[in-house]
């Protein structure tokens, strides 16, 4: 068994406000994007089992939808942002072994 673990590439960081219509981001990383832009946000893992992956915005279970996605990667996904899909967004990852969880602010701004 292997405790599980979130793996980032590097340090969290900012991600700038873009034009971009796709914006990709990890988790950790604080997120400012404009309405209408789809947002992606990773939460890379590791664990032996492989861990369990629940995501939470501002605290409560995110339940996928028409504009909300959760990929077989982990990979949240946010289809044409609104104002409202601001928040603090938590990847939580759990297995027999332990848990580990990170967080990211998402601002969007119309």
């Amino acid at each position: 068994m292997v405790a599980p673990l979130i793996v980032l590439p590097e340090k969290s960081k900012n991600v700038p406000l873009s034009n971009k219509t796709h914006l990709n981001a990890n988790i950790g990383e604080n997120v400012t994007a404009v309405t209408e832009t789809t947002l992606s946000i990773n939460c890379p893992i590791s664990g032996t089992p492989t861990p369990e992956v629940t995501w939470l915005k501002d605290g409560q279970k995110i339940n996928v939808s028409r504009d909300v996605n959760i990929y077989e990667n982990f990979t949240l996904t946010l289809q044409r942002a609104t104002v409202s899909d601001s928040g603090r967004y938590k990847c939580v990852i759990e297995n027999i072994a332990g848990k580990d969880s990170m967080t990211s602010d998402i601002t969007v701004i119309g």
